[in-house]
């Protein structure tokens, strides 16, 4: 049960970072349907010159994934048991 809760960890945090992949097969789909955060991050950051907002989007990126992790973590403790 741990290393199912790690990759379950990893896998989440992962599907975030899959930006490179959707951009390339989409362009971002009619009208940005399909962009992600992390790719809107970069395009306000480089495109926009915004760091001030590219930065408080990235920090409640991060917030989100810590809040997303913890729950699984919280919820899966009770199930790990070590013989």
């Amino acid at each position: 049960m741990p290393t199912t809760l790690f990759v379950a960890v990893v896998a989440i945090t992962n599907a975030f970072k899959w930006v490179d992949h959707l951009w390339m097969m989409t362009k971002g789909g009619p009208n940005h349907a399909s962009s992600l955060l992390l790719y809107y991050i970069y395009e306000t950051t480089f495109n926009f010159f915004d760091e001030g907002l590219a930065s408080a989007m990235t920090v409640v990126m991060i917030v989100l994934l810590l809040v997303v992790s913890w729950i699984q973590f919280a919820g899966w403790e009770r199930k790990i048991h070590y013989q």
